[in-house]
């Protein structure tokens, strides 16, 4: 199999099982509507469970994860509040960074970080290939460059998980 092709179907397999892994668990029944305002505090009874406050901080190793790190972390704060990251995995073909956020992903955070990724992903050569919203104000956001190379995002709320997942190579 070519090698160029192998690259974003790794990125979109990550991207799949992060999506899946965000949404096992959650319970099922009827859909609520989704309305404009959404909280973006933590409430007194998420402080008590919040999973950012339990959440162990790692440092990147690999130097692709230090220098994303650097360049995303800032980004993720604004939007979330907090973040901290929690899993790093680099492969020669595809890299992923996970952070647990300080607050519940909602409706508009993919909007949010669209604006607040749009001039670092325009200086790295990507653009702005798809979104989707997922249930519960999660999203799937993918960039793309010429040459094939992809970054996934997939945020997402579940349980006791509030996790934003980068795929890149």
């Amino acid at each position: 199999m070519n090698k160029k092709l192998l690259i974003p179907i790794g990125i979109l397999v990550v991207i799949v099982i992060v999506a899946l892994a965000l949404m096992i668990g959650r319970p099922r029944g009827p859909e609520r509507p989704i309305t404009e305002e959404q909280p973006t505090e933590i409430t007194e009874e998420q402080s008590l469970t919040n999973p950012y406050d339990s959440a162990k901080e790692i440092s990147p190793i690999g130097e692709s994860a230090k220098n994303m790190n650097n360049a995303i972390k800032p980004i993720l704060v604004s939007v979330f509040g907090g973040a901290k990251l929690t899993f790093e995995f680099t492969e020669e073909l595809a890299s992923t960074i996970d952070y647990t956020v300080k607050r519940p992903v909602v409706q508009g955070d993919a909007q949010k970080l669209i604006e607040g990724l749009k001039s670092l992903m325009e200086d790295k050569g990507y653009k702005l290939a798809s979104t989707v919203q997922m249930e519960e104000g999660g999203f799937m956001i993918r960039y793309e460059k010429e040459d094939g190379a992809e970054m996934g995002i997939v945020a997402g709320s579940s349980g006791n998980k509030q996790e934003v997942a980068i795929s890149y190579h």
